[in-house]
């Protein structure tokens, strides 16, 4: 078996739009075991309060004892909360911060919370040195929970379906991260773009394609993710797609964009 990667570089990535149904989720489950797949060590934190990144894990979030609430309200580290979810024979390591629906009570509580913006910030720098990537789901809007998601990435990954009203979405949180960027994180920046859910079949899909890809250029992923049904297939069975079917498009395009990734990101 191959021997995890050493964590000499760390890259955390805040997965995020504030529409909704965009594949966010499907993006941070199936790139973090893709990542794990090659040999690294990787944690999945779940910043939503759907916790559909937690349930497509294979988990029941309310049967848990300690979520990603816990440590927002200052009861645990992230340490304490951490879910081993890596699938056997995996090279790497897959590790999660789970969620679950009383994180959505926790907005009101936070809004009072001196440096409410920066505190999975202060607590992810206590182990991120422990893995090779971290990958943020951030909830599909603009709150302290979203602050939170984006004000602990070192960069933002926006996975975006190549339609008509996509691009208006991405202009508020280009906005946002850039006001972030002025006010707590200086370093903070729009790193990827994803196209997914693509179906290169119709001219719609191309054109836009072509539009993203004058526009965004570098930040422009080379993956693009396909339309399939095994992606949402293995979600509600609670696997990652390579662990669903092997042989899907999914499959095939999240071990590329996972590739991908660690060329970027040099890891």
């Amino acid at each position: 078996m191959t021997t995890p990667r050493t964590t000499a570089r760390s890259v955390a990535i805040a997965v995020a739009n504030q529409k909704g149904g965009v594949g966010k989720t499907t993006t941070v489950c199936n790139l973090g075991a893709g990542l794990a797949g090659l040999g690294r060590r990787v944690l999945l934190i779940d910043c939503d309060p759907q916790a559909h990144l937690t349930s497509g894990l294979g988990l029941v979030p309310d049967e848990l004892e300690h979520t990603i609430l816990d440590v927002l309200d200052e009861r645990c580290e992230l340490a304490d909360v951490i879910v081993d979810v890596t699938p056997p024979g995996t090279a790497g390591v897959l590790h999660l911060v789970p969620s679950r629906l009383e994180l959505a009570a926790a907005e009101l509580r936070l809004l009072a919370a001196p440096g409410r913006e920066s505190i999975l910030r202060g607590k992810l720098a206590a182990i991120r040195d422990k893995y090779n990537i971290i990958l943020i789901d951030a909830p599909p809007s603009l709150g302290v929970l979203a602050l939170n998601a984006l004000v602990a990435g070192d960069t933002v990954l926006v996975p975006l379906q190549p339609e008509a009203f996509a691009l208006g979405g991405l202009r508020q949180l280009t906005e946002t991260i850039t006001a972030i960027g002025r006010r707590v994180s200086p370093d903070l920046r729009l790193g990827l773009v994803l196209a997914v859910q693509v179906d290169g079949r119709t001219v719609l899909h191309r054109d836009k394609l072509a539009d993203l890809r004058e526009r965004f250029k570098d930040e422009l992923c080379g993956t693009v993710i396909r339309r399939c049904i095994a992606l949402a297939e293995a979600q509600a069975a609670g696997q990652s797609v390579f662990q669903y079917d092997a042989t899907s498009n999914g499959a095939t395009d999240y071990a590329a964009l996972a590739n991908e990734i660690t060329a970027r990101m040099k890891l």
